[in-house]
């Protein structure tokens, strides 16, 4: 079993959401897998740097939901977090990474263009704040 994170990135009405190069070209938050050891914050905060360009520290980010996922055979398990930030950063996607990042309103994000795990996630935090 690995171990992967997400976050999401909550600024006013908007989240920060990312398109995969392979996948069902729905939106996902970002984030990917642990390196062997690694704290899933740190974790995190790296995969989101890597995928987007945006900076935020391990102690900014709020434990949102834990659980295990299981994908087309692979059996993992997966920790998301939340951080608000007060303004819109310009977003530096690695092309190597994604193919797209975006600010989108959650008015926009629906199961037709966004993953279930997306969601999901969206669905606890708004219960949760």
């Amino acid at each position: 079993i690995g171990s992967r994170t997400r976050v999401l990135v909550v600024c006013g009405e908007k989240v920060l959401v990312v398109r995969s190069w392979h996948g069902s070209g729905k939106w996902s938050l970002p984030g990917g897998g642990l390196h062997r050891g690694e704290d899933p914050k740190v974790g995190a905060v790296r995969e989101l740097r890597e995928e987007t360009g945006l900076v935020v520290e391990p102690a900014e980010l709020k434990h949102l939901i834990s659980g295990t996922q299981n994908t087309r055979g692979l059996k993992y398990d997966y920790d998301c977090f939340s951080v608000v930030i007060d303004k819109e950063q310009p977003l530096r996607p690695q092309m190597f990474e994604v193919a797209e990042a975006a600010w989108k309103s959650v008015s926009e994000l629906n199961v037709d263009n966004a993953g279930n795990d997306t969601m999901l996630y969206l669905s606890t935090w708004q219960r949760k704040s």
